[in-house]
């Protein structure tokens, strides 16, 4: 190569100067992509393919399997549906409480009257209240990846305190072949159409469950644009760009069918090794006080005595146990929990082994990861457009009036795994300033200034009656001594208002 080189240059040094610039080039280009091990070419990495399609190209041809497949195991595997259920446990538990919190504590307390007595009519199908319907969002969530909750429009005449009700489908009702280019610069993408500008201006939706057409229903499989103002499409999004969203048991599909398998073939063969059987025979192949018979024997049962022409004497079959089954579905399921985003005791209940350090601060991790999507995804994504739709028709309907508004979201509390620890953490930091007392309040779940009114009218009914509970620190100090001064006598003696 060197002397075609110096042959090239000594014909024209312009050639020469660019093959050599594009050597160097080649020998830069080598050199980064050599750089990660995880992007080399190699027998390590043989047989690994990774595409480098986008995120919507990515979901769409195996969306509706992937779906399928995490609906079963959420049906038929214990350790899903126990993750799962977790899951649903801790983001909304028996439901994310919404209080209206404009400024003026009377109007706030209009809403909130309003926004209870909704809640217990608001579920289109006439199943459950506002609370479990936060359930069955966050259900169909990890489950199937997102979940569609449509705003329906009621007439004054069907008794409603305010005249809107919420209905939640499957994502499975969203058309997501319909994908098309539309006039004016706009777009449908897996039943998501899009304006010029990308902001999404309605859903394709069909009227009934693809799933559920039978052959009477099949006319209805058409499906029809739904303004996105009717409709709260909820999903995790990951990547920019992402229109849909995918189960959150994906990264954990394979290995729980797989463990579940391995279950199945280990009980079988735990039936196997408790089958004690003997075979029974006497000279001459004449079987004792049976017939002979020609039928074959398939299937052992514990305790069978099988008599057959094999020769004199008896024979007993036990056959051996085996071990190193708990390991293996241990590491099966640590790999399966990590998937799922749940720790490992939550998705199996297995503590052995476990201590308070241990369990607190997987705890935490997972906490920290519901805290996430609280807060990223379901009150900002769900809960704050639900709750403005509906806000806008309770003023239309008089119920509400008009004016400003502001909601606080308070989600359920996190059990802790030592709540007398995690009550006196919270205790020391209130107590060092660390943190608000309206904040403690609100970590166990409940909202602040209800707490504080319920806590008035304790304490003016326990003065009412003369009675002192150690529970009440104007009469009792923390040790449960009897406070020498009333605290509002003793503020105003250090005022010098009692002078």
């Amino acid at each position: 190569m060197a002397w075609i080189d110096g042959a090239i240059g000594w014909l024209s040094p312009k050639w020469g100067l660019d093959r050599e610039r594009a050597r160097v080039a080649l020998n830069v280009i080598r050199t980064r992509s050599s750089s990660f091990e995880a992007a080399k070419t190699g027998r390590r990495t043989d047989g690994w393919t990774a595409s480098g399609t986008g995120p919507n190209a990515a979901l769409g041809p195996g969306l509706h399997r992937l779906r399928d497949r995490a609906r079963d195991l959420y049906r038929n595997d214990p350790y899903a549906r126990r993750a799962v259920k977790s899951i649903v446990a801790n983001m909304v538990g028996t439901g994310i409480q919404l209080h209206a919190n404009t400024g003026d504590e009377e109007r706030d307390q209009v809403i909130d009257r309003a926004w209870e007595t909704s809640m217990l009519e608001i579920d289109a199908d006439g199943r459950t209240s506002g609370p479990g319907l936060q359930a069955i969002m966050v259900t169909t969530m990890v489950v199937a990846g997102e979940f569609l909750a449509r705003i329906r429009d009621r007439r004054p005449s069907d008794g409603l305190l305010v005249p809107q009700q919420w209905q939640v489908l499957e994502p499975d009702f969203l058309d997501t072949a319909k994908t098309q280019e539309l006039r004016g610069g706009g777009r449908i993408l897996q039943g998501v159409e899009f304006d010029a500008v990308g902001r999404r201006v309605a859903y394709w939706l069909f009227p009934d469950h693809p799933g559920e057409a039978s052959a009477g229903l099949r006319a209805r499989l058409t499906s029809r644009r739904v303004p996105a103002q009717k409709i709260i499409h909820g999903f995790v999004q990951e990547r920019p760009g992402q229109v849909r969203g995918y189960s959150w048991l994906s990264a954990s599909i394979l290995s729980l069918r797989e463990g579940g398998d391995l279950r199945d073939a280990l009980l079988m063969r735990k039936k196997v090794e408790a089958c004690l059987t003997a075979f029974v025979s006497e000279e001459g192949g004449s079987t004792i006080g049976e017939k002979k018979t020609q039928e074959r024997i398939e299937q052992l049962e514990p305790g069978m005595i099988v008599y057959g022409p094999w020769g004199e004497g008896i024979q007993v079959v036990n056959p051996s146990s085996s071990g190193g089954f708990d390991e293996a579905e241990r590491s099966s399921l640590q790999a399966s929990s990590a998937g799922v985003g749940v720790t490992y005791h939550q998705m199996t209940g297995d503590t052995r082994g476990a201590n308070y350090s241990s369990l607190k601060s997987t705890r935490l991790n997972f906490q920290a990861e519901i805290e996430a999507e609280q807060w990223n995804c379901f009150i900002p994504g769900v809960l704050a457009p639900l709750r403005k739709a509906w806000e806008e028709t309770a003023v239309l309907a008089g119920v509400v009036p008009n004016g400003p508004f502001g909601t606080e979201y308070t989600p359920p509390d996190f059990v802790g795994v030592e709540p007398i620890k995690d009550a006196t953490g919270d205790l020391i930091r209130v107590r060092s300033g660390q943190m608000d007392p309206l904040e403690a309040i609100r970590r166990q779940g409940y909202e602040p200034r209800q707490v504080l009114r319920d806590w008035k009218k304790f304490a003016d009914k326990v003065d009412e009656l003369d009675l002192v509970f150690d529970v009440d620190p104007r009469k009792v100090s923390r040790s449960g001594v009897g406070q020498s001064m009333d605290p509002v006598e003793l503020g105003r003696e250090g005022d010098g208002t009692n002078a």
